[in-house]
């Protein structure tokens, strides 16, 4: 999400690599400003905490001298006006303020309402609308988050085979066979090297009886079956096959 360049003098030099140039300018610029704005008031408490901790301390019978208030309190402390101290600060404050800012770029892009509605428009519609937003240039991610936002009928390749066969049992042989219609050879091989020979028989014979069907059927079964991979996802039960090693 963040990429650290070289440091230039003593400024430290970061930039937002999830974004594209027109948004990571503003995240830089807004991240660095931010972090400006409440380093002063903040090192003032940090200050006044230290001076009230160390008022006590003196008062403590465990620090009789100063050598032993130096050595056992002061130094767990740490010295936070360091420099290189303020640029850990600097990185971990940016850091988290781009976590911020992505989760509130997708929120607002890819609110609860407006994906659903987009999701009606089916496969057809999604892929207008990304064809649309790549012409208009300068939207490529946009255009990425847009099309990673949905998950599609072919997307159950990424799985491992433990995680198809959950797939399976959660689904009925008929929405299967007509899902199945228009999908890659790559994913019906897949589908089949996940079921007993029995039951990939028995798919492969409805498919055949079923003939010609719409593609809206289809696109409708397939939605069903959608659904409950987004289920299993949702109960952490499915892996994906690059996880393995």
């Amino acid at each position: 999400m963040m990429k650290f360049d070289e440091r230039n003098g003593s400024k430290l030099k970061y930039s937002f690599t999830d974004f594209d140039e027109r948004i990571a300018r503003v995240f830089e610029t807004a991240c660095k400003n931010l972090f400006e704005a409440i380093k002063k008031p903040v090192l003032e408490d940090c200050k006044t905490l230290r001076s009230v901790a160390e008022e006590v301390a003196l008062n403590d019978g465990r620090y009789v001298n100063g050598e032993d208030f130096q050595k056992n309190f002061l130094e767990g402390f740490g010295n936070y006006a360091e420099e290189r101290q303020l640029e850990l600060s600097e990185i971990e404050f940016a850091r988290s303020f781009s976590d911020f800012i992505s989760d509130f770029y997708k929120k607002c892009c890819f609110d609860h309402d407006f994906m659903n509605a987009v999701q009606t428009l089916g496969t057809e519609g999604r892929d207008k609308i990304e064809r649309k937003l790549s012409e208009l240039g300068n939207h490529a991610k946009l255009n990425l988050e847009f099309h990673n936002a949905f998950l599609i009928f072919e997307d159950i390749l990424l799985f491992d085979d433990r995680s198809v066969q959950k797939i399976l049992r959660e689904v009925t042989q008929s929405d299967l066979a007509v899902a199945l219609k228009i999908a890659s050879t790559e994913l019906k091989e897949k589908i089949f090297n996940n079921m007993s020979k029995r039951a990939q028989a028995y798919l492969k014979k409805e498919m055949e009886v079923i003939g010609a069907v719409l593609k809206s059927d289809v696109y409708e079964r397939q939605k069903k079956i959608i659904a409950v991979v987004e289920n299993l996802l949702s109960r952490h039960e499915l892996r994906s096959a690059d996880e393995w090693v």
